[in-house]
């Protein structure tokens, strides 16, 4: 088998990630069309706040979603253990069939124990397979394999992904303030990761000094949101979005790396580009 074939079957899972993160993509934007999302703005006593509260009218399929970006990200994750797989038996059946997989190693010791069972893959190949590996960033974190192999650990053994809506920023149209000429006003994010959207306080404008608005305040509040995955409270988060453009190209990227030793002009390689805050 030549190394050009070897990637065939792998890049046939990162094809069959790119429609399940393209399903995700489609059911967001279905619900977004039917579900434009606003809020209201409901004032403190004080009249030196104003809450800006989320007033969806039906969740976003948010459940749904993390299922589908798992079953994606799990076929990345397996297109590497693929390619792994195919590569070591190149020579012939290894010592250790059952115990080849795609190493995703955080210590060169673990590198070192790992490649023992990957013997039967030639050198060149496996120090491309190296540069890839979480020890060899500055931080576990800026790895994409390593974020990647997190990602579908979560769906696979601990609790399903996450998918959250993350506020991004309100347009206030015809909201009017008698305010006194030195007032300051400023708008600040309460909650920028929503696991429900209803009724939830996702930012405020705080002033200086009270208003003087007698009447109930009116405007229109439309709220820009990005829906995110994440594998833990807390943890980085990714755009579904950004995900669906880039994984897949960047798995292709790796796969043809350690084929070929090179990548298309077309597939992202620098990790960095896209992983969460």
């Amino acid at each position: 088998m030549k190394l050009t074939e070897a990637t065939r079957e792998p890049k046939r899972k990162t094809a069959r990630a790119r429609k399940l993160f393209q399903e995700a993509e489609a059911e967001l934007d279905a619900w977004s069309s039917a579900n434009p999302i606003v809020a209201r703005l409901v004032p403190h006593d004080s009249r030196m706040k104003i809450d800006i509260v989320v007033e969806a009218g039906t969740e976003p399929p948010l459940d749904a979603v993390a299922l589908t970006v798992g079953d994606a990200v799990h076929n990345l994750r397996s297109a590497l253990d693929n390619l792994a797989w195919t590569l070591a038996h190149l020579p012939g059946l290894p010592k250790n069939p059952k115990s080849i997989y795609f190493p995703v190693c955080e210590k060169l010791s673990a590198w070192d124990k790992a490649t023992k069972d990957l013997a039967s893959i030639p050198k060149p190949i496996l120090e491309r397979v190296k540069t890839l590996q979480p020890f060899t960033f500055p931080k576990n974190e800026e790895c994409f394999l390593w974020q990647l192999h997190k990602l579908d650990i979560a769906d696979k053994h601990r609790s399903y992904l996450s998918a959250l809506a993350q506020w991004q920023g309100s347009d206030i149209e015809g909201l009017a303030l008698d305010v006194e000429a030195d007032t300051t006003v400023r708008t600040l994010a309460a909650n920028p990761r929503l696991s429900t959207m209803r009724n939830q306080v996702i930012g405020s404008i705080e002033l200086s000094k009270p208003y003087h608005n007698q009447t109930p305040i009116r405007a229109t509040v439309g709220v820009d949101t990005l829906f995110v995955v994440t594998y833990e409270e807390g943890g980085p988060a990714f755009s579904v979005g950004d995900m669906a453009k880039s994984f897949p190209a960047i798995v292709d990227g790796m796969i043809d790396l350690v084929c070929l030793g090179e990548v298309g002009p077309d597939q992202i390689t620098e990790e960095r580009h896209f992983i969460g805050p």
